[in-house]
């Protein structure tokens, strides 16, 4: 099940990896003298949202539960993704108003959606790096056969 987990989170981050790449490449076509971005944009920009948020639960309600099962885990540990989530929450919440406002200046789109997507890398990195790793989760604990001689 922990293998699973892992490999549906990995996927995950691979799928968003492709969308912040889709959406860097809009941002250069936006960035040409327009004072808001393009309807393309935005609307990538929403899917992206979305699936960032949905991600996060994912997370939330079976990455963390595992990995407070797993014997290589515990509540100190957890920490730090909930405080990742928690700020990636408040930076969707500040920039999901802006996908419906029609008179959103550029600079201020842009720079919203970018602080999203630099936190949401800088969390994979940090996840792929310290939690999404065989020793720190997985579905066979090594366990020491101790004998009585």
């Amino acid at each position: 099940m922990l293998d699973e987990i892992r490999q549906r989170v990995l996927d995950d981050h691979a799928s968003l990896r492709q969308a912040m790449e889709t959406l860097n490449h809009l941002i250069r076509q936006s960035s040409t003298g327009r004072s808001g971005p393009t309807a393309e944009l935005v609307a990538a920009a929403r899917a992206f949202v979305r699936h960032v948020a949905a991600h996060l639960d994912y997370e939330d309600d079976v990455l963390i539960p595992a990995l407070l099962e797993s014997t290589n885990w515990g509540k100190v540990n957890t920490r730090d993704v909930v405080r990742f989530h928690s700020e990636q929450h408040a930076r969707l919440a500040r920039l999901d108003p802006l996908l419906d406002e029609q008179d959103v200046g550029l600079p201020q789109f842009l720079a919203a959606l970018r602080s999203v997507m630099e936190l949401v890398s800088e969390d994979m990195a940090h996840e792929e790096r310290d939690i999404l790793v065989p020793r720190m989760l997985r579905d066979d604990p090594v366990g020491i056969d101790v004998t009585d001689g």
